[in-house]
């Protein structure tokens, strides 16, 4: 399978810090919906600065991130944390 492009908005509190995405992988994929159609294995990602909500052409942008994922079969839910952490304290 050659590149796949789509558009996925960064849904992250603190974008100067981090980057959160959400893209659906599907069988009949609309890129410009944060979709896309993966085959399992090893996969190299690339993430571009785009203002343009069609544009699927990489050239001309700017690399934000680029690096290496795995896609499989499985669906994996997000991990979720407890924000409450409880302390305990030992006097001894």
């Amino acid at each position: 399978m050659g590149k796949v492009y789509c558009i996925a908005e960064d849904t992250s509190a603190f974008q100067d810090r981090y980057n959160a995405f959400t893209i659906t992988e599907t069988t009949s994929p609309t890129p410009t919906d944060a979709e896309v159609e993966l085959i399992e294995g090893e996969a190299q990602y690339w993430i571009y600065a785009n203002t343009n909500g069609t544009n699927l052409d990489p050239d001309g942008l700017t690399e934000l991130e680029s690096g290496m994922c795995i896609v499989s079969g499985d669906e994996v839910s997000p991990t979720e944390y407890d924000n409450n952490p409880n302390y305990v304290v030992y006097n001894g």
